[in-house]
């Protein structure tokens, strides 16, 4: 994996800053980066699947106050913490 601290205008589907940006594991190809950066908290045990959740590799792909969770369906963006 290849870590690029950046300040520039690169940017995730997401409307939050981001301090640190990853080789995109779904586009293999050069210059294709996604935001990385890893927001504090825990991931819930495994949840159902939610095909309405957005797929992710990392939090920094995930809205605020959303963590990028394993779920039934893959790596998912999950509300943290967890709705009740």
């Amino acid at each position: 994996m290849v870590v690029v601290v950046a300040a520039a205008a690169l940017s995730s589907a997401s409307s939050h800053s981001c301090n640190t940006f990853c080789d995109d594991p779904d586009i293999d190809a050069e210059g294709h980066y996604v935001c990385c950066d890893s927001y504090p908290g825990t991931c819930p045990p495994i949840v159902f699947c939610n095909y309405g959740q957005r797929r992710c590799h990392y939090d920094g792909q995930c809205g605020p106050g959303s963590k990028c969770c394993d779920s039934r369906c893959g790596k998912r963006c999950i509300a943290y913490p967890p709705l009740k």
